[in-house]
């Protein structure tokens, strides 16, 4: 496993624009991004590509997203409600 981070390391830093250093906080945050490797769940044995909506960077913000537009939903219509039929409700919230 490391030795397949450190080739993979070696390999985003012989990608990049010619050694330049990043031009202020903006530029290094895209550097950053750009040469960011999160150790993959969809890393393919043969090499080959995962389709670019498997990428780690997209899914994960993607499935935190669904998961709050579904609480926000849920809270939205009140589908919570917690207590006893005839008494006073609490509300979750």
């Amino acid at each position: 496993i490391a030795a397949a981070y450190e080739q993979r390391v070696a390999a985003r830093k012989g990608d990049s624009s010619a050694g330049k250093e990043p031009e202020g906080l903006v530029g290094a945050v895209i550097e950053r991004l750009r040469t960011a490797y999160i150790f993959g769940l969809f890393d393919s044995q043969t090499g080959e590509k995962a389709p670019w909506y498997l990428n780690p960077l997209i899914t994960f913000p993607g499935m935190f997203a669904f998961v709050g537009v579904g609480l926000w939903l849920t809270k939205l219509t009140g589908a919570f409600k917690l207590g006893v039929p005839g008494e006073l409700e609490v509300p979750l919230f």
